[in-house]
């Protein structure tokens, strides 16, 4: 038990950071277009 309990935590955390890293990406892309889109605007 002991390694697989290890492991899973190991796994758990990199999922973690994934998906993490994933939402801060989408997050700037979203904010790097909006502001493009309003110096187009001005």
């Amino acid at each position: 038990m002991g390694g697989a309990a290890i492991l899973q935590i190991i796994y758990f955390s990199i999922v973690v950071a994934f998906t993490v890293g994933i939402g801060i990406l989408i997050v700037q892309s979203i904010i790097f277009l909006h502001r493009k889109n309003k110096q187009l605007k001005e």
